[in-house]
């Protein structure tokens, strides 16, 4: 399962609102969304998409990377695979 992390995003997140622009991008629907706050100033994700592979989702985070969004830019990356190589 390919990870795709997102950093920067608005610390008011709508799931549907982000489906939609990141659906822009040729991005398909992702299945799980983790959020992770730290301490506010970049708020970050992490996107989950069984259906694809790094390799797939690379080309997407080209495309998205660097994008101004709702007064932010996004910096975005595909996590590797867990321990072990599970994905």
């Amino acid at each position: 399962m390919a990870k795709l992390w997102i950093v920067n995003v608005p610390a008011e997140l709508d799931e549907d609102e982000l489906a939609a622009f990141l659906g822009k991008f040729g991005l398909p629907r992702f299945e799980e969304l983790l959020s992770v706050p730290g301490d506010g100033s970049r708020p970050a994700i992490a996107l989950s998409y069984p259906g694809l592979d790094e390799e797939a989702l690379r080309r997407f985070q080209a495309r998205v990377n660097g994008v101004q969004w709702k007064d932010r830019r996004l910096s975005v990356q595909v996590l590797p695979p867990g321990p072990g190589g599970e994905k």
